[in-house]
């Protein structure tokens, strides 16, 4: 995930100085308009869900400005967004068995679980300035939630399921900014939704997942993130 930081900083500091080389050729300040804005930062979740650490995660955003004339006194903006949670587990134990399979055993397992989110929200600057803006807001994110699981020894397919789920999520935050520079820095936390593997306590008797008792379950997260973008 360094490499993924590392990778939009150098994109935002070689756009930078492209643009103030346009700026210098030309020989006269642009003043940019705060209509757009697009950033690309990293965050860190936290939660409490038996079967998925914390972790931290790519996050891209585009805003842009709306009801410009009608809410002058306070910036409101539509903002998509997205964001990818990933995690590989390899541990000693079962895999995600048939119902009908008669002798479930215990293995090294591999399993993959991934959350991607696109996010639709609404956001206003509570306090605006020259040089800062602090906003609140919120909106529904979709997650796109993909989960396997594979054992060593069983001759058994690889267990594959996917799902679609409806959250809600709400972030407050703050953008950094000038009138005659195109980048924009921000910091945000926001509360969210993550999702794992069935984390309802099996019996003794039966102490691994079958295909028909396997489901994803939900548990509130708050994340902070940081990055940079651009402003036009």
């Amino acid at each position: 995930m360094s490499r993924v930081a590392l990778a939009l900083g150098v994109c935002a500091c070689l756009l930078a100085t492209a643009w103030s080389d346009a700026g210098a050729q030309q020989g006269e300040p642009r003043r940019l308009a705060h209509v757009n804005v697009l950033l690309f930062g990293v965050g860190g979740a936290t939660y409490d869900h038996p079967n998925f650490d914390d972790n931290l995660f790519p996050n891209v955003t585009y805003a842009r400005r709306v009801w410009r004339r009608e809410m002058r006194q306070v910036p409101i903006w539509v903002r998509l967004g997205a964001n990818f949670l990933s995690e590989d587990a390899r541990f000693f134990g079962y895999t995600v068995w048939q119902e009908s399979d008669p002798g479930p055993f215990p293995e090294e397992v591999l399993e993959h679980t991934s959350d991607f989110t696109f996010r639709v929200e609404m956001l206003a600057d509570v306090l605006h300035g020259p040089y800062y803006a602090l906003y609140a807001g919120g909106g529904f994110g979709l997650h796109y939630l993909s989960f396997s699981s594979n054992g060593k020894d069983s001759q058994i397919p690889i267990f594959d399921e996917n799902d679609n789920q409806l959250a809600p999520s709400a972030a407050l935050g703050a953008r950094f900014f000038t009138a005659s520079q195109p980048l924009t820095g921000y910091v945000e936390m926001r509360w969210l939704s993550v999702y794992g593997k069935t984390s309802r306590v099996l019996s003794e008797s039966r102490p691994y997942l079958t295909e028909q008792t396997f489901e994803f379950t939900r548990e509130d997260a708050w994340s902070i993130e940081g990055g940079l973008g651009f402003h036009w």
